[in-house]
């Protein structure tokens, strides 16, 4: 399994977003409560999107994702970095989820593969240097696989859509080094 964890997962509650009907996989797949008690999933997409597990195994899921190929616009960069940072320190945070994940994944046999996605210089300038010091002592306290792509030289601005969004040629990149790093 191959989990990408940004600046912002720490304390990203997805229950808050447009993407909070996603909790109904993250709850069915991974035993993973709402955050938030109060969440208001779409009945219709809870009913129509069911996931079947057998032996441990996802045997169907539709794909709830659609390809957008918009960057985000923001002038502001400052205050993107300051809200993805907001996100990183807020309580509660996913480290309970991530633990719960790894110990899923150890007693199904399956490896879990931490991989930070890379960023823009003018965005990773404004991050602090020890930003995934957490994940990587938890990467070494239970022996998993980190793909360092935040810190990775191969990247340049060019190979970025916008300050932390790949574009193809960037995906292409990523996909390349992430293959060559798991295999």
């Amino acid at each position: 399994m191959i989990l990408y964890f940004s600046v912002f997962s720490t304390g990203y509650d997805s229950s808050k977003t447009s993407e909070r009907d996603l909790c109904v996989y993250f709850k069915n797949i991974f035993d993973i409560e709402y955050q938030n008690k109060n969440i208001v999933i779409d009945p219709v997409f809870n009913q129509n999107k069911k996931i079947k597990i057998k032996n441990n195994e996802l045997q169907h899921i539709e794909s709830c994702f659609i390809h957008n190929p918009n960057f985000i616009i923001d002038n502001n960069l400052e205050n993107r970095v300051q809200g993805h940072l907001r996100e990183n320190r807020r309580l509660p945070n996913q480290i309970k989820n991530l633990l719960g994940l790894i110990k899923k994944c150890k007693t199904n046999g399956h490896e879990l593969i931490i991989i930070l996605p890379p960023a823009r210089s003018e965005y990773k300038h404004l991050i602090e240097v020890d930003i995934f010091n957490e994940i990587h002592q938890i990467s070494q306290s239970y022996n998993l696989k980190i793909i360092d792509l935040f810190n990775y030289d191969l990247f340049t601005d060019d190979d970025f859509g916008d300050s932390d969004h790949v574009n193809i040629n960037g995906a292409n990149k990523l996909t390349n080094i992430a293959k060559n790093e798991i295999s």
